[in-house]
């Protein structure tokens, strides 16, 4: 490689030393917008963020609507009513207990001689399968 002049090297030190200025001034001027629309752009995520989290927290820990567990405890019901009505065809007796253990943790079971009543309550809503076959569902309070 050849020898630069020393004013050659002289020169090239300082043009890069006026280029590194003006670099540091169009930075400098630059910066106090940039950094104004940066922190707020980091401010609208956060916001968004929460917003989402918050939606999604509302959508899983939400109260089910009262028709909606009605219709829910109706099925369990039925699905017991069921298991208990199958039951009886097999064996000519009402079960001691429900023959669904899973639904036994949603339905109360009780009978008496050749009849029984079944009854779900559960958020303020209760469903009720009477003695005599009649159905009965309230909302509102638990009793």
């Amino acid at each position: 490689m050849a020898k630069l002049p020393a004013d050659d090297i002289d020169m090239l030190i300082a043009g890069a030393e006026r280029k590194a200025a003006a670099d540091a001034a169009v930075r400098a001027r630059l910066s106090p917008r940039a950094s104004a629309r940066a922190g707020t752009g980091r401010i609208v995520a956060g916001l968004a963020a929460v917003a989402v989290l918050g939606y999604l927290l509302w959508r899983i820990l939400a109260p089910a609507a009262p028709s909606a567990v009605a219709r829910d405890l109706d099925l369990a019901i039925v699905m017991a009513r069921d298991a208990i009505e199958a039951e009886r065809k097999t064996s000519g007796e009402l079960p001691l207990a429900l023959p669904n253990a899973s639904l036994a943790a949603v339905v109360q079971y009780e009978r008496r001689a050749r009849e029984y009543r079944l009854v779900s309550n559960v958020g303020g809503v209760r469903v009720t399968l009477e003695w005599d076959g009649s159905k009965k569902i309230e909302t509102g309070e638990a009793k």
